[in-house]
């Protein structure tokens, strides 16, 4: 039967192709998303909204980038205030970035995919902030190709400021065309910086090999330092200078020229930067160049020379000849302290391949000051693959000739180094030997200060000495000079474990001085003094090669020091010693010593027990030290050879200590780190200890500190119940930075109970300065303090002590009669007192922490209280918890205390609060904030109130992000806002100064008469003031970058006749940069103005300029100047220097008007209520000057217009001054002459015929050389006034000479003495008593009136037939008795009087002599 057929296969009914839709599925989803794209790629850079948000995502996924007032959008024109970008470890900070016209275009498929032109990129400020090394970096091979993915066309760059590292001066004004793309090329460059001005251009090829070809000149360039208005440093004059290279990136051909003042150099080079030396080639020809101009712009202090020669240096790749050839003279030598190179030429020849090369010649001749030879070393040697052999000889080599510092030596000798390969891999080399024999003898300076059996003696030194990584050994070493004589030798090696080393060594001396051999500085007290040192040292130790922490090297120290020095002379003082130090190996330690010099005495002995991790240290350490010092000045060569200043005084000191030293130390020495992990070892409690002793010090001065009487005992433990006692006593104990006139500390009680006091007074130590420099008496301390605590020692078993807890029942800081004003005052202002604030300390192993209970104390009179306050330490883990606040504070009664005449008014009152936490990570918030209230100013009855509505000053941190928030308003007072982020470690409680800052502050002030506060007394500003300032950089010194404006500014004193009107003040600020725009007021019809730039940071400086056209610098009825001018003034950290010349248009100066009332510097005044006033109460001294150096050098010009006015005088003065400031001391050099002019006296308006004022130095005290005459007299008569201006000399003349009596009535009356009435011989005689005694207007009040103790003091002439001449003279003895004497020149008697006020209208006056009476008189008056 056939097989039937099979039916053909039938298609499903409905099946389609489906993949034709699939890929059209993927073709539209891929379209859409190419659209997407496309449109938010174009949202992102066409829209603003789309460059924002780019911005945002950027600064929150990239660490470090930050934008500040982005405006605009990136395709197109962009502006920012300030963008910082992230840069390896560092970053990099722009300023005022803006570009325009950026577009992209040019798409294709290989590099660069894209182009981006951009028509002008500007840059305000461009700073490199380097960060820390981030480790190793490997050398760098040559590149395949620098073909960038994206290809940039920049049209103009500009970058007005570029900082670079470690440059304080920025580059300015650098401009260029950039093109990145195929080929990399900058155009049209031209950069200024330090008065350089740099031109060039550079190309460079983006495939193999990288062709390079560029070249920039650079020259001295005046008008571009002038524009960016700083000082050209010296060594940026007359340069010219031209660099070229051209090749291929990985073998580059360069070629130098450079002229720097008198200083040439031509040099060629072939650079290889891609291979370990960089240099293959260089060949250099100069002349006269000296190192410290040369490098002046990258180092501070280079030794200064004028070198001339050439260095040619070839390397090749390995295995070609290597050669060294140099011959360079110096023809300015000198001493290395003098920052000179101390040689005079240098020969170096040398050759070699691959790893063997050998010098064939090294010569370096030595010499010292003004080229005086010093001598000469010649060397030569060998390296072959690891092995070296060097082999030197000094040739008369005058070892101070080098450096003054060095020994004043003369020595000639070989000395030869070998070393030969390591044989291990790890090790740095395998053998080292050096040995030397130097002969020779003391210089000329060296033999004046040795002794005189030194002075000719031969000089010797030789060393031995051989080492390998596991064995180092001094065979000898041997220095000395005549009889005198230093050996030692010693050795150290490792065990074969590698755990210890083995050391042994041994020195002795004789004689041996080392201030001969170790001199020291040049001026230095330790060259001028005899030493002479007679002993031996021997010391035998195993010392543990490795140890976690230092108190496990001493507890693994085994061995013994033995020193012993007798009939040693130390600084031309006998001084004996004798030490033994010995260890055990487990932690051991005993000591002891004494020591005799100058007779003064000490001695030591001691047992301390270092004990192991967890082990219990040992209770019976103990401690004994003894002094006996009854001439400490005896020591002052000594200490003044260390390098200290002064030490003067006697002590008297015996302290003994028992208990777990050795546990102390170990606790001191050990790193606060945890036990390791699953350990539950802990640290035993220390045992209990105890210390007495007591102290005898007297008149103690030792460098800037001092201490007249010190005088105590003390014996203390901390076991059970044991006794606390303590009694000291200072007197005059002055500190840097304080002076305690006195100071006592009292403690009794036992380790459970006990109570200290501590009183105290206290005084600035610049107050105290000023009162040594003036020599006066000590006046009262300004402060005093007094402590008052209570408390115990909390005790476990009979271990030491595991806290303490008590009470705090006072402590307090209070003013004196003394103290400045502020505190004084009406009701004395104290600045700090606390009472019964109770505390807890415990210390445990590994935990120390402290504790204050909730409570309050008074600063400034205010109330601070807090509600937590505890710290704890865990295994170096710290924590802190503080909840504090301030109380609402009325701030009118302390600005009346600041300044009490500025006439402030008002209820404000601020507030504060402040919590603190770290546990271990920080967070804090810290508020003052106003509580309420406004503040007004009285001003001569006009009430002008600020208006305040809000005063906030807060900062907020958290994770490691500190906010700084400003914000201070009022209606009258302006606005001020601030905020400032910091980011630091998130357990810093405070931000390091490293840590990068961002912000910003804003300042409108409407009216500065509310901001008075800050002005001294008596001035009065007004006017507005705007600013906007972004604050970047680091924390420790931000930088700045924005503007200062000032509007109708003033600044007025009514009672000094200063009124500055319509002033402008414009300053930018661009990082640590700040420049002067405009800074000009007006005063009378004239202006003055100051321009220039500061840099601001670490060392701020400043270089400003000052012009005064009819500038009326002082406007008072009685004062009145107008001046004119320009000076230029320098500020920095420690100088100023003003140099200038000013002519004076106009001025007037009235001395009959006397200036507001004031008292002087020597009255105190006092109130009701004031503690009595002691005979050793004094007036403080002024504070002492601590200005900073000033460097004046003015001319002052008086003009033509210039009068003196008031007293009798009226008068024209002439005349220049030159104001200098020799030792910050003001001085004037020059002549005042007088211009006609009249003088009234006695009745008498006399002409000045001459006036001549010589200033010769100080100020106040003017050579005097004046001459005044009686005009219309046939006779001239006159006064001359010759002198001083503080020792004045007044006498009569006339031409031809009279008697002085005829002079003086002519002078008086016009008539001669022989023609006088009655009356006017009275009113000569009263003109006569007149010059006598002086006007009394002198403040010295030097007039003979005041000297003597008389009330009267007169002459007159008696009427009659035959008139006598009376002399009286008379004493107020009280207010109701006068005494008086009176006697004629012809009488031969005088007579007594004295009247006695009974009454009002009844007298009673007794006379006894020639004619003897008592008289009662009554008087009667009436109209």
């Amino acid at each position: 039967m056939a097989d039937a057929p099979v039916p053909p296969a039938v298609r499903p009914r409905g099946t389609r192709r489906w993949w034709p839709w699939a890929l059209a599925v993927v073709a539209l989803l891929a379209a859409a998303a190419a659209a997407g794209l496309y449109a938010g790629l174009r949202w992102v850079l066409y829209s603003e909204a789309g460059t924002r948000w780019a911005l945002e995502q950027a600064a929150a996924r990239l660490p470090g980038f930050t934008v500040r007032e982005p405006l605009g959008t990136l395709a197109g024109d962009f502006q920012a205030a300030q963008l910082t970008v992230p840069a390896g470890t560092g970053r990099i900070e722009i300023s005022r970035l803006r570009w325009t016209g950026l577009r992209p275009h040019g798409w294709q498929w290989t590099a660069p995919y894209l182009q981006l032109s951009i028509a002008e990129l500007t840059i305000g400020r461009l700073s490199v902030q380097p960060g820390p090394p981030s480790g190793e970096q490997q050398p760098a091979g040559a590149p395949a190709s620098l073909r960038l993915p994206l290809g940039v066309q920049i049209g103009a760059l500009r970058v007005d400021e570029l900082l670079l590292p470690g440059q304080a001066v920025p580059v300015t004004g650098l401009r260029a065309r950039v093109t990145l793309g195929d080929a990399h090329r900058v155009e049209a460059f031209s950069a200024a910086w330090n008065g350089l001005r740099a031109e060039g251009q550079a190309r460079i090829g983006a495939d193999a090999p990288m062709s390079v070809d560029a070249g920039v000149r650079v020259r001295s360039d005046p008008a571009a330092a002038a524009a960016s208005q700083r000082l050209v440093p010296e060594w940026a004059e007359s340069v010219q200078a031209e660099l070229k290279a051209a090749g291929p990136l990985a073998q580059l051909a360069a070629e130098l020229s450079l002229r720097m003042q008198d200083q040439t150099l031509q040099a060629g080079a072939v650079v290889t930067p891609f291979e370990p030396l960089p240099l293959s080639r260089l060949d250099a020809r100069f002349a006269q160049l000296d190192l410290a101009r040369l490098l002046a712009p990258f180092i501070a202090r280079a030794p200064t020379t004028s070198l001339s020669g050439s260095a040619v240096l070839t390397l090749r790749d390995t295995g070609q000849p290597l050669g060294v050839d140099v011959d360079v003279t110096n023809a300015d030598p000198g001493a290395w302290n003098a920052l000179r190179l101390p040689l005079s030429r240098a020969v170096v020849r040398a050759s070699g391949e691959g790893q063997r090369w050998t010098v064939q010649r090294a010569e370096l001749q030595a010499a010292g000051g003004a080229g005086s030879p010093a001598g000469r070393v010649t060397a030569e040697g060998s390296w072959n693959a690891g092995e070296l052999t060097l082999k030197a000889a000094l040739d008369t080599l005058v070892l101070e000739a080098l450096d003054q510092r060095l020994p004043p030596m003369r020595l000639s000798g070989p000395v030869e180094f070998d070393m030969k390969p390591a044989t291990a891999s790890e090790a740095a080399f395998g053998e080292l030997r050096v040995s030397t024999k130097l002969q020779g003898g003391l210089t000329q300076r060296g033999r004046a200060g040795a002794p005189a059996a030194l002075q000719n003696q031969p000089v010797q030194l030789s060393l031995e000495a051989t080492a390998t990584p596991t064995r180092y050994r001094i065979a000898s070493l041997d220095a000395r000079a005549g009889d005198a004589r230093l050996a030692a030798k010693g050795r150290a090696e490792r065990s074969s474990s590698g755990e210890r080393w083995a050391v042994q060594a041994g020195l002795q001396l004789q004689a041996f001085n080392p201030a001969l051999w170790l001199p020291g500085t040049t001026d230095s007290a330790w060259r001028r003094q005899r030493h002479a040192l007679n002993g031996t040292v021997d010391l035998e130790a195993q010392v543990p090669a490795a140890a976690p922490h230092a108190a496990e090297m001493l507890r693994q120290l085994r061995g013994k020091l033995d020193a012993r020095f007798d009939g040693s002379v130390l600084a031309g003082q006998p001084a004996n010693l004798s030490l033994t130090l010995s260890a055990d190996g487990a932690g051991r330690l005993e000591s002891r010593g004494q020591l005799q010099a100058a007779g003064n005495s000490a001695a030591l002995e001691a047992l301390v027990r270092v004990p192991a991790d967890a082990r219990a240290a040992s209770d019976d350490d103990n401690l004994h030290l003894t002094l006996d010092a009854p001439s400490l000045q005896r020591l002052a060569g000594l200490v003044e050879g260390l390098g200290l200043e002064r030490l003067q005084g006697s002590a008297q000191l015996d302290a003994s200590a028992q208990g777990p030293l050795g546990g102390w130390i170990a606790q001191a020495a050990t790193p606060p780190a945890g036990p390791p992990a699953g350990s539950t070892a802990v640290r035993p409690a220390l045992p209990a200890f105890r210390t007495q002793g007591s102290a005898d010090v007297r008149d103690l001065r030792f460098n800037d500190m001092g201490l007249d009487r010190l005088l105590g005992h003390w014996d203390a433990s901390t076991e059970g119940d044991a006794r606390i006692a303590a009694d000291v006593k200072a007197e005059q104990l002055r500190l840097p930075g304080l002076h305690l006139p006195s100071a006592a500390v009292l403690a009794d009680g036992n380790t459970t109970a006990h109570r200290v006091q501590l009183d105290a007074e206290l005084r600035p130590a610049m107050q105290q300065q000023a009162i040594a420099q003036a020599n006066a008496q000590p006046a009262p301390a300004p402060l005093t303090l007094r402590a008052r605590l209570q408390g115990g020692f909390e005790q476990r078993g009979g271990a030491a002590p595991s806290g303490w807890r008590g009470v705090i029942e006072e402590l307090a800081l209070r003013p004196t009669d003394a103290a400045p004003a502020a505190l004084r005052g009406r009701d004395p202002l104290p600045l700090l007192v606390a009472e019964n604030l109770r505390l807890a300390w415990t210390h445990e192993p590994g935990v120390q922490s402290l504790q204050v209970e909730p409570g309050q104390l008074r600063l400034l009179g205010e109330v601070l209280r807090w509600s937590e306050a505890r710290w704890r330490s865990t295994q170096g883990e710290q924590q802190l918890a503080l909840e504090a606040e301030v109380e609402p504070v009325a701030v009118t009664p302390l600005l009346r205390r600041v300044q009490p005449g500025f006439g402030w008014e008002g209820d404000l009152r601020i507030g504060a609060r402040i919590s603190m936490h770290s546990e271990p990570t920080v967070t804090a918030r810290v508020e003052i904030a106003r509580a309420g209230g406004d503040l007004r100013i009285n001003e001569f009855g006009v009430v002008q109130s600020l208006g305040l509505s809000e005063l906030l000053l807060r900062f907020d941190a958290a994770g490691g992000v500190w906010n700084f928030t400003q914000r201070i308003a009022g209606s009258n007072l302006g606005r001020i806002a601030g905020q400032q982020t910091v980011r630091t470690s998130p357990t810093a409680l405070w931000p390091e100064p490293q840590a990068p800052v961002d912000g910003q502050l804003e300042v409108r002030v409407e009216n500065l008469a509310g901001w008075g506060v800050w002005v001294p007394a008596g001035w009065r500003l007004g006017g507005q003031l705007t600013a906007q300032l972004g604050i970047s950089g680091n924390f420790g010194s931000p930088d700045l970058v924005g503007r200062l404006e000032g509007r109708q500014l003033t600044a007025r004193n009514a009672i000094e006749g200063v009124n500055l009107r319509d002033g402008t003040v414009r300053l930018s600020f661009e990082g640590e940069t700040a420049r002067i725009e405009t800074f000009r007021f007006s005063g009378g019809e004239g202006t003055a103005g100051l321009q220039g730039t500061a840099q601001l940071g670490e060392n701020p400086r400043a270089e400003l300029q000052l012009q005064a056209q009819r500038f009326a610098l002082l406007s008072r009825v009685d004062r009145r100047v107008v001046v004119s001018g320009e000076a230029s003034v320098q500020l920095g950290r420690e100088r100023i220097a003003v140099n200038g010349r000013f002519r004076a248009d106009e001025g007037l100066v009235d001395i009959s008007r006397a200036d507001a009332p004031s008292l002087s510097d020597d009255v105190v005044v006092r109130r009701a209520g004031d503690a009595p006033l002691t005979n050793e109460m004094q007036p403080a001294a002024p504070a002492a000057d601590t200005s900073r150096a000033l460097e004046l050098n003015l001319l002052v010009d008086l003009g033509e217009r210039f009068r003196l006015r008031g007293r009798g005088i009226d008068t024209r003065l002439e005349g220049q001054l030159r104001l200098a400031s020799p030792r910050n001391r003001l001085a004037v050099q020059g002549e005042i002459r007088t211009e006609g002019g009249k003088y009234e006296a006695y009745g008498q308006e006399l002409e000045i015929e001459r006036g001549v004022l010589t200033f010769v130095g100080e100020v106040s005290n003017p050579r005097l050389d004046i001459v005044a005459i009686r005009p219309n007299m046939d006779v001239r008569v006159g006064v001359t006034v010759s002198g001083s201006a503080l020792s004045p000399r007044v006498t009569l003349f006339s031409e031809p000479p009279l008697p002085d009596t005829e002079t003086l009535a002519l002078l008086i009356t016009g008539r001669s003495y022989d023609t006088l009435a009655g009356n006017q011989t009275l009113l000569l005689q009263r003109a006569a008593l007149a010059l006598l005694a002086g006007d009394g207007s002198g403040e010295g009040g030097g007039n003979i009136m005041e000297m003597l103790p008389l009330d009267e003091l007169s002459v007159r002439q008696t009427e009659g037939a035959v008139p006598d001449t009376v002399v009286t003279i008379g004493k107020q003895i009280s207010d109701r008795i006068y005494v008086g004497y009176e006697r004629g020149l012809s009488a031969a008697a005088g007579s007594w009087q004295v009247i006695y006020r009974i009454a009002q209208r009844f007298t009673l006056r007794a006379q006894a002599g020639q004619d003897s009476a008592l008289d009662l008189v009554w008087m009667f008056r009436w109209n």
